[in-house]
């Protein structure tokens, strides 16, 4: 739950071309550097005193690291978490007016800062929203060419019809939020791309058609109209498609117009990656329904996320894998019938005292250490002068502290500010408190669908109507941070399955950057009999891989043990994208030793996606652009990139809101969304 501390040293106060900063090592101001050490360390009251202290130095006397610190800390102060009243860019903004006494003491160094363009301003994902509510003066990355002018003139028109689409969209009547998930805001660092190019992001002349060609990614609108269908085409070019929602029309042809800013090799790049993670849900399905054919048992398949929640998108709805329509009826209608013959003991199985200890455990697993985190920043960002929302964030999680005033809370975490992390990596108090409310009213009957599912997918095995039935989970089943003290609600779960009766034969898809002893298999190995359960590969200690897994699983599995596995083979060669896309790599070499742990901490993959919420608390900003431009439109690159391999790997995606309400009900209890 620890943050780490971003690390220092000398390197770090390097001269900024205009003139900006002395070094650490020049200064001698022990002080100062022990001050602003504490103010990492999450005293917030130290850190207000240090940013008064710091608004009388001129800002040629700053060093780069306090210059980008003090940056990072008036955005953060105001940026919150998308709500229901954000702007649709994914921030809420309180505007001018509403600068705090941080943002009134800094304000004439945010404006210098952003006139004269220091690197790293032009590296960070600050909302353009907020630049603009700051009053910043336009950015001068063309200072000595003589595009300036123009430059200076497209700005400002820009600028302009920004803030006029945001405030247009924030009020459109558009479709229900589950159907427009919310996206990342457009960031500075895509801003910057109109003046760098490449990976390595060389400073480019004043091209007018690339300013045209990028302007209108980043100004690309977020919302449909409620009158016009999600999956149909955006534009009138796209009409000439097939009317359905499709992803790739001819070979080598893509719907997607632009990743973030970063061109058509970026473009190519996640279509490629589409392709493989697709080959990985081919292998994960492939092997599931090869156990269930083969030992006529229903498949518990259980995706652990995040490194492994891609894998749980391999799968159909239940009741779409019946090769005839009759039995997929006959199967949803005794479903149906189980769920409301049931529902008479629903206050009884309310009170089950298994799914309580399960209810308490996951809370206090996932939602305690995130309501922790929510409450620290709400009494941080009021100490500094920005939104007090402590009152609100205490009454909220009042029942997790039972005894203990939230602010002693607050004040005694354990917890150290990271700085300025992605739009996409933050959240709140208020989106904890809304997935905490929305998985509390589903524990109960998500658990009973699970049960139901399960004892009628078995009884339709046994008559012959389906040669094979997996159901899918996709959960934080297992924290490695937490290592060998996090196996007991993976316990309790197999626990409620025996209590129940139920007998799945039980996969369980995990991924690791580790080339040996990961933490689950050393966990298992330690705590976990030998007897139930079974490693294949890294997550074995014999000479069973990866490859060898589905000829012995369906010559052997049964229920009652837990089989570890990795998504696709024992490959070890950790790649990450972001390398890839900043030139690190190159793609070829990332696809010719094909590694699926690249997901293994990554944010932006999950964006609009229900994963996004079993993602840890993030410490270190990521840059990958959160968000495409599909059809005219910008989606959350998650909300992309589910659709995309599931069509890929399934030859198709129907629309979730036409499926039966107990597999509605099921798939959003078991985060299949």
């Amino acid at each position: 739950m620890e943050k780490g501390r971003r690390e220092r040293d000398g390197s770090k106060g390097a001269d900024l071309p205009t003139g900006h900063g002395a070094p650490w090592g020049r200064r001698g101001d022990v002080e100062l550097r022990r001050a602003l050490d504490a103010a990492h360390e999450g005293d917030w009251q130290s850190l207000a005193r240090l940013v008064r202290h710091l608004a009388g130095v001129p800002l040629s006397r700053l060093p780069h690291d306090v210059v980008e610190f003090l940056l990072d800390l008036v955005f953060w102060c105001r940026t919150t978490h998308p709500g229901p009243e954000a702007f649709p860019s994914g921030v809420r903004t309180s505007g001018r007016k509403g600068l705090g006494f941080l943002g009134v003491l800094l304000a004439p160094k945010i404006r210098k800062a952003f006139s004269t363009l220091p690197p790293f301003v032009e590296a960070k994902t600050y909302p353009l929203a907020e630049v603009a509510a700051l009053g910043v003066p336009v950015p001068r990355p063309f200072r000595k060419s003589p595009g300036g002018l123009l430059w200076r003139r497209r700005f400002r028109i820009f600028r302009r019809r920004f803030l006029e689409n945001l405030r247009a969209e924030s009020g459109r009547n558009g479709l229900p939020v589950e159907n427009e998930p919310p996206c990342s805001p457009v960031t500075v660092s895509d801003l910057s791309r109109v003046w760098q190019g490449g990976p390595q992001r060389r400073r480019l002349p004043f091209r007018p058609g690339r300013f045209l060609r990028i302007g209108r990614f980043l100004g690309a609108s977020m919302r449909r109209s409620a009158l016009r269908s999600p999956f149909l085409p955006a534009s009138g070019m796209a009409s000439k498609g097939p009317a359905g929602f499709q992803y790739r029309g001819v070979r080598g042809s893509s719907a997607v117009e632009s990743w973030g800013a970063l061109g058509s090799g970026a473009v190519r790049f996640l279509e490629e990656l589409v392709d493989a993670v697709a080959e990985e849900l081919r292998a994960v399905r492939r092997l599931a329904e090869g156990v269930s054919r083969a030992r006529r048992r229903v498949v518990l398949s259980l995706h652990n996320a995040a490194s492994a929640a891609c894998s749980g998108w391999a799968f159909q709805d239940v009741d779409r894998q019946f090769v005839e329509a009759r039995a997929a009826d006959l199967f949803v209608k005794n479903v149906r019938d189980r769920l409301i013959a049931r529902s008479l003991s629903e206050s009884a199985a309310s009170d089950d005292p298994m799914l309580r200890k399960l209810w308490a455990a996951w809370q206090e697993r996932l939602i305690t250490p995130k309501a922790v985190h929510g409450l620290w920043e709400a009494w941080g960002r009021a100490v500094l002068g920005g939104p007090d929302e402590r009152d609100q964030a205490a009454r909220a999680f009042q029942d997790l502290f039972p005894g203990t005033p939230a602010e002693a809370v607050a004040e005694s975490a354990p917890l150290a500010w990271s700085g300025w992390l992605g739009p996409h990596q933050h959240f709140s108090w208020r989106v904890v408190e809304s997935q905490r409310r929305e998985k509390k009213a589903l524990w109960s009957p998500g658990f009973r669908c699970l049960k139901a599912l399960l004892q009628e997918g078995q009884r339709r095995l046994d008559a012959g109507d389906a040669e094979a039935l997996v159901v899918p989970w996709i959960d934080k089943f297992f924290i490695s941070s937490k290592r060998e003290g996090d196996l007991g609600y993976l316990r309790m779960l197999l626990d409620w399955l025996r209590m129940e009766g139920l007998t799945p034969i039980v996969l369980f898809w995990e991924d690791t950057t580790r080339g040996h002893e990961p933490t689950l298999a050393v966990a298992l190995r330690r705590r976990w009999p030998a007897s139930q359960f079974t490693g294949f590969g890294v997550f074995g200690d014999g000479p069973w891989t990866r490859r060898d897994a589905e000829g012995i699983l369906t010559r052997t599995a049964e229920p009652g043990r837990l089989y570890v596995l990795r998504p696709l083979d024992d490959t070890h060669r950790p790649r990450s994208v972001e390398a890839v896309l900043h030139g690190r790599v190159d793609r070829r070499d990332f696809f010719a030793g094909y590694d699926s742990s690249w997901k293994d901490g990554t944010y932006a993959f999950y964006t609009g996606t229900q994963a996004a919420s079993l993602t840890s608390i993030a410490t270190e900003p990521e840059r990958i652009p959160p968000w495409v431009v599909v059809r005219g439109l910008r989606r959350p690159l998650g909300w992309y990139f589910r659709r995309a391999v599931r069509q890929r790997a399934l030859g198709g995606d129907e629309d979730e809101r036409l499926r039966p309400l107990t597999v509605r009900i099921y798939a959003r209890f078991a985060n299949l969304l």
